[in-house]
């Protein structure tokens, strides 16, 4: 092994040994620019980790058990497990370049391998939708539309087509009541949330459309674009997966690679997860989102099964302006 040829040693700070594997990637085999930035971020993440768990980590006193800790983290955290797999590669050859210039002998990630997810078709917890629902702007219109199109979606367990197909006349005001219209019709009731983040949505919704050309608008669909035009599956999916690359560069992950393909309907999954988890029938969650055929109890009160959701919401008896 060679010895390195700079100030690297055992005692050197973590992030000094990172940097180093990262200046050397650039004289190593050709890599993408992309795979370098992923090597960084994922190997910078961890450096972060390691601050919560040591102080002042060095190369030296970072041993397999810490490495573990760390991947087990990331799936707590909900990381995918491709996610996790790719982060434990970065590891692994940043180890492989530590034991090249002889620093380490390679013990550490000797047996490391990726954790097991707690279900690789989980949505997102309720910690994710918090951060989710917080990033729409409050002050743009499509930020408030964002934020309308997400309230559909988790707080109704609506399909994004379904949102889509919305048009003003489908909200029950005084009811507080959603009607949905297509081959699975029912109405939905609205919790507090909901209406309250669909009412300022209206409100910008009706400022924006009086700028537009009259003629060249959909008045009558609930949710448009800037321009006043019906918003469009596609255009909408992009906007979700925005949103969810944003909510994975929180976690560390800014290198573009793993880009989320759940979009909308990982908020409708986390719907039914989340009624779920409050107790609620399975065969009454399955009718709420238009999936069940089969009658439910006449003695279930779907106001109060909306009601029982509304308390459990992550931002519930938050100002839906913050």
């Amino acid at each position: 092994m060679s010895r390195p040829t700079g100030l690297l040693t055992l005692n050197s700070a973590y992030e000094a040994g990172v940097e180093a594997f990262v200046r050397d990637l650039h004289n190593a085999e050709p890599l993408s620019r992309r795979s370098r930035q992923a090597y960084a971020a994922d190997l910078r993440q961890l450096c972060r980790f390691l601050h919560t768990r040591i102080a002042g980590p060095s190369i030296g006193v970072v041993d397999g058990a810490t490495l573990a800790e760390f991947l087990q983290h990331l799936v707590d955290e909900g990381f995918r497990p491709r996610t996790v797999a790719r982060k434990l590669t970065s590891i692994r050859a940043l180890y492989s370049f530590l034991h090249r210039v002889g620093l380490v002998d390679g013990s550490q990630i000797r047996g490391l391998h990726s954790p097991p997810a707690a279900s690789s078709d989980s949505g997102l917890n309720p910690t994710q939708i918090k951060a989710l629902l917080r990033m729409p702007s409050r002050t743009s219109f499509t930020g408030i539309r964002d934020l309308a199109l997400m309230e559909m979606l988790y707080g109704c367990g609506l399909r994004l087509e379904e949102v889509l197909a919305l048009r003003v006349s489908h909200i029950d005001s005084s009811q507080a009541h959603l009607h949905i219209e297509g081959s699975r019709r029912r109405s939905i009731p609205l919790g507090p949330q909901s209406v309250s983040v669909l009412s300022k949505y209206l409100t910008a919704r009706a400022d924006t459309l009086s700028q537009q050309d009259i003629q060249r608008i959909d008045a009558g669909h609930l949710f448009v674009t800037a321009r006043g035009r019906r918003l469009r599956t596609r255009s909408a999916q992009l906007v979700f997966e925005a949103y969810l690359r944003r909510l994975e560069g929180t976690r560390g992950l800014t290198s573009g690679i793993d880009r989320p393909r759940r979009g909308a309907t990982a908020l409708r999954k986390a719907f039914a997860e989340h009624s779920l988890s409050t107790g609620t029938d399975a065969a009454v969650v399955g009718k709420l989102m238009g999936r069940s055929k089969a009658p439910t109890p006449s003695t279930v009160d779907m106001e109060a099964v909306q009601r029982r959701y509304d308390q459990a919401h992550p931002r519930a008896g938050e100002n839906s302006e913050s």
